[in-house]
Order: structure tokens, then C-alpha cells, then sequence
């Protein structure tokens, strides 16, 4: 693997962290962001979002797919509720996006460690 040559098609910030790390390995890195994540800046989509998220605690489960999506998620929440709604389970796909929900103060757990929680067997 020494002219080993990886395409990193992860969103930033994700994408310059993954190239960071491949070349640690003395591999070669080559950035192709396939996603770019901005903020909704329209008016209407906002406030589509904003009335969601006032929603959110008619929700059972709360699944985030992704660490932006986790970050991004926690700044709604945020601006939407002073404390969290009670009765949500917070869910994150991967460690790392579980990871990045418990830094902003919601208590999730990760995809995996659902067959380990029996309240949400079922």
C-alpha cells in the first residue's frame, strides 16, 4: 500500500480530518467533498425547521444520521427549547455523531447500543 492513493468524498469538516489522517500513514489523499453543508438561509424552510423542532417533544425517538446533522440539530435545539423535552430518546447512527450530540448536552445513545436498551426494543 505504499502509492496507495484514497479519494475522501466525506462533507467538511469530516473531509479534512479524514485526509489529515490517511496521510499520517504516508498514503496519499485526494479531497473530493461530495456534499457541501450550509445553513438554510430562505425564510420559509426556516421557519419550517423552526416549527419541527417546537414539535419535537411529540416525538418518541429522535434519530440523527450524521455529526453535522448532530451539531446542527443541537443549535435549534438550543435557540427552540431552554431544556430538553422529556420522553425523547436522542439516537445517533455512529459513535462519532453520538459523540458529537452528548458534547452539545443531549443524551443520546448509539445505534448499536439499541439492543442493549430494552425500553426501546419493541
Amino acid at each position: 500500500m505504499q502509492d496507495c492513493h484514497i479519494l475522501i468524498t466525506r462533507p467538511e469538516p469530516e473531509n479534512t480530518l479524514s485526509c489529515e489522517r490517511i496521510v499520517t500513514h504516508g498514503w496519499t489523499a485526494v479531497p473530493l467533498p461530495m456534499l457541501d453543508i450550509a445553513p438554510i438561509e430562505d425564510a420559509q424552510q426556516r421557519a419550517a425547521i423552526r416549527s419541527q423542532i417546537f414539535d419535537i417533544d411529540t416525538f418518541q425517538y429522535v434519530i440523527f444520521v450524521s455529526k453535522n446533522a448532530a451539531r446542527l440539530a443541537a443549535d435549534w435545539l438550543d435557540t427552540c427549547w431552554p431544556m430538553l423535552p422529556v420522553g425523547v430518546h436522542w439516537i445517533g447512527i455512529g459513535q462519532g455523531t453520538t459523540q458529537a450530540l452528548l458534547e452539545a448536552g443531549i443524551p443520546a445513545i448509539s445505534n448499536p447500543d439499541i439492543q442493549q436498551k430494552p425500553y426501546l426494543n419493541g
